[in-house]
This record gives C-alpha cells, structure tokens and sequence, in this order.
C-alpha cells in the first residue's frame, strides 16, 4: 500500500514538473514573434490493480490557438502593411506638389508671370526681358526635377518590389518544408516547429495578404487569388514581378509559375503595386499636365504676336518687326522610355550679343501685339501673358488642383493607416488573448504547480517517514 501512495506521489511530483516546465517556456517566450501559448494537459493514471487509481501523468502538451481569430489577425495586418505603404508613398509623392514652398512651383508661376507685367511696362529694358527668360529657364527645371523625382520614386518601389518578391519565395519555400516536418512527426510534432510556421504565416500575409488554409495534420495551405502558392511540403509555384521584365510597362503585378498575372489588393507588396500601377503615373501625368499647359498657353500667345530686334548705328537704334508665328518660349514636351519629361526654353531666346531675327535672345519675346501696328513702346501682348496668372483655366489652377489633391490624398492615407492599425491592435490583442502568454495567467499556473510539487514532495516524505516507523517498530 505504502510502495502504491509513493507511486502516485512521485507521479504527481513528475507533473508538477512538467507544469512548471511548460511555464517557463511560455515566459521565456513571451516576446518570440510566432510564439504560442502551450499548455499541460493532465489525465488520470488508470491502474486495474487499484481501487483508487495510479497517480497522474501529462497526457500532452498542446499549443491554445484560434484558427479563426488568427485569421482575423493575418487579414487585419495585411490591410495595416498595405495602408502603411499607401501613407507613405503619398507623402513622398507630397514632396513634389507641397506647397506653399519656397521656390515652388506656385511661386516660380507668380515671378515668371510678374516679370512679364515688366516687359509690358518697358518693352524696350533688356534686362526685364532677360529676366523672364530665367524664370522660363527655372520653371522648366523644376518641372525637369520633379519628373525625375516621381520616375526615381517608381523606380526604388519597383526594387522594393522585386526584394520583397525574392524574399517571399524563400518564406514559401521554407514554410513547405516546415509543413512537411510536421506532418511527419504528427502527435508528436515539436511545438517549436509550429511556432515557426505561425511566425512565416504573419511575414507572407503581412507581404501579399494571402489567403491560409490549415489542414487537420497541423499543416497549412497558402492561396493568392485562388492560386496555390503553398500545398502540404510543396511550394509548386515561383513567384516573379512582372516590372522586372525588360520593356514592361504598367499595369505590374505578380506572375506566378510565368503566367496569370496576379495584383494583390492587400499586404505590402499590394501597397507597393498600388503606388507604380496608379498613384506614381497618375501624379507624373499631373505635373506633365500642367508643364503642358503652360507651354500650350504661353506659347500660343507669344506666337500671335511681334517681336522687334534692335540695331544701333551711329548712335541712334531702329528696330526691326519680326512675326514671333515661329518662336515659341518653350520647346515641345519630350518624354523619357523612363516616363520622366523633359521641358526646356527655345534657345534662340537664350541672352546673346548679336541678336538676330533668327536668334534674337530676350528681345525675342513678343511683346507686341503684331506685326502689323507693333512698336518699340507696344507692350500689350506681353500684358495678355501676364494676365494668364488670373485664368480659372490657366497652369496656375491646374497647379492649385494638383497640390491640393496629393493634401486630400495624403490626409486620407493617413486616416486609412489610423484605422488599419486601430483593427490590427483589436484583432492582435483578441489573437492573443487566446494564444498569446498572459503574464499574470502563468504566474498563478507557477504558483498552482509549485504548489503541487511542494505537496507531492512532502508527501513522499511523509510516506517514507511512515515505513521508517513501522520498520523500526517491528
């Protein structure tokens, strides 16, 4: 009877340890992204040669998770990953259009516009009409470098793309592998191996918003719309970015096994396909936009009108009227294989120190209305350029449209990511409520199985005591 109590004693001692063990895991692993929660589960030890039974033992060790809230979770931050890449790309592209700034756009608009009131004023002062010249020069670089800007911003999120590509078909590859350890070990699976594949499931949804399938062998299928990507231990389909195809040209998106082009509409590289597909074109197409009208605009009022080319000689100076039909201020638009466009002032309007009719720098500008009534003092054409800074139709309202557009944007993108973070937090934290390691939970588990040790070893102790006793007694 003595040797059966010490039996089940000791079995409850070997629990308890095991309790405690599993405790001390949980702990240790608190912060371990992937980690979930495990738990002893205790059974009865059945002995039929006893009326009371043989003692405890651990029957397992099993992991608490949610297949459903975890699905939750995988959905909510892919949503947060793709609104974290829309947030800031929009404030990269606001870079361009922020204004006011100094020597922005709008501002480079009012000089270039002031500058032909004082041609209008004083047509036959050089100096006011090589400042126009200038300001033509300076809007057409700034328009020049904020192409550039938008083309090197498509650019750099199109080799982020392709890194984040290479890294998801190693995570796939390696997520198949683990599915395939798991299966084989079945029951006896070391949980670690779990953990592992728990915390590759948040990197590949928090990359493509994937769909994910577990299997009741602890295994897990990944899906992107509809196709599989991830089958038991096969990876079966290598993924490309289609951008990174010589000569490609938007729309990208992801091809899978060579074909199907797919576009995920969540997670980072999501985000990322958003922002070369539309966000960066459409906001490349605004800025040629406006560049464009303002060449269109200027131009076609400087070629209905007359300029005149000085000549001195013996000290007095005639000019001599040109129809300006054929010098245009601004040269016509090019655009890149890159997508960058290109904006530039005719040369022939550049300061030179022999003017000519055919190359007459500053005095190029029409500032006369004609050919046929112009004069040295016939600024009125150039007073029509001016008064295009007040058009509703005109470059500056254009400009005014767009700059206020990426404000809008960006202030949207930034609710987006408040409230994509905001579900994340509540889908993570219900997540965890279940699987995660509660802190205070543990603590009383500790304080539970150190408890039962403590009682288990005062037990044998009291046993041993007991035979002590009655050996000495016979």
């Amino acid at each position: 009877m003595s040797g059966s109590g010490m039996g089940i004693a000791l079995s409850g001692l070997d629990a308890s340890q095991v309790g405690l063990d599993v405790v001390s895991q949980n702990i240790s692993n608190a912060n371990t992204p992937g980690y979930i929660a495990e738990s002893a589960n205790f059974t009865a030890v059945q002995d039929p040669l006893s009326l009371v039974g043989g003692g405890v033992q651990v029957a397992s060790v099993s992991q608490l998770s949610d297949q459903f809230q975890k699905t939750i979770e995988l959905n909510a931050n892919a949503q947060q990953s793709y609104a974290t890449q829309t947030q800031s790309i929009a404030n990269q592209v606001m870079t361009v259009f922020q204004e006011p700034a100094t020597n922005g756009v709008s501002e480079q608009l009012a000089n270039f516009w002031s500058s032909f009131d004082q041609v209008a004023n004083n047509p036959t002062n050089l100096a006011a009409r090589a400042q126009v010249v200038s300001n033509a020069q300076n809007l057409a670089n700034t328009f020049n470098q904020n192409s550039n800007t938008l083309v090197n911003l498509a650019s750099a999120t199109s080799s982020s793309i392709q890194s984040q590509v290479q890294t998801l078909n190693s995570e796939l590859s390696t997520l198949a592998s683990l599915n395939g350890a798991i299966h084989t070990a079945g029951t006896n699976s070391d949980q670690t191996l779990v953990d592992q594949q728990n915390a590759l499931l948040d990197k590949i949804s928090s990359q493509i918003g994937a769909t994910i399938q577990h299997q009741n062998d602890g295994t897990v299928n990944v899906l992107l719309n509809g196709v599989m990507l991830v089958q038991g231990n096969l990876a079966p389909q290598t993924i490309s970015y289609s951008g990174a195809t010589a000569g490609a040209t938007p729309p990208y998106g992801l091809l899978i096994g060579g074909a199907n082009q797919q576009v995920p509409t969540s997670g980072t590289v999501g985000g990322l396909l958003n922002a070369v597909n539309t966000t960066i074109p459409e906001y490349q197409a605004k800025l040629y936009s406006v560049a464009s009208s303002l060449a269109n605009l200027v131009n076609g009022q400087q070629e209905s009108g007359a300029y005149l080319v000085p000549t001195t000689s013996g000290g007095s100076t005639t000019y001599t009227t040109n129809s300006a039909s054929a010098m245009a201020i601004f040269q016509p638009l090019t655009v890149s294989a890159s997508g960058a466009f290109t904006m530039a002032v005719n040369p022939n309007l550049l300061p030179t120190s022999s003017p000519t009719a055919a190359d007459p720098g500053p005095w190029g500008l029409a500032a006369a209305a004609n050919s046929t009534t112009a004069n040295a003092g016939d600024g009125s054409n150039a007073q029509t350029i001016a008064e295009f800074a007040n058009s509703t139709a005109g470059p500056d309202a254009a400009w005014a449209q767009a700059s206020g557009q990426i404000g809008l944007d960006v202030s949207n993108a930034n609710a987006a990511l408040s409230t994509a973070q905001t579900n994340y937090q509540s889908a993570y934290q219900s997540n965890q409520a279940v699987s995660g390691v509660q802190q205070n939970q543990q603590m009383v588990n500790m304080v539970n199985y150190q408890q039962s040790y403590q009682a288990a070893a005062k037990l044998i102790a009291t046993l041993a005591q007991t035979v002590q006793s009655l050996l000495a007694a016979v």
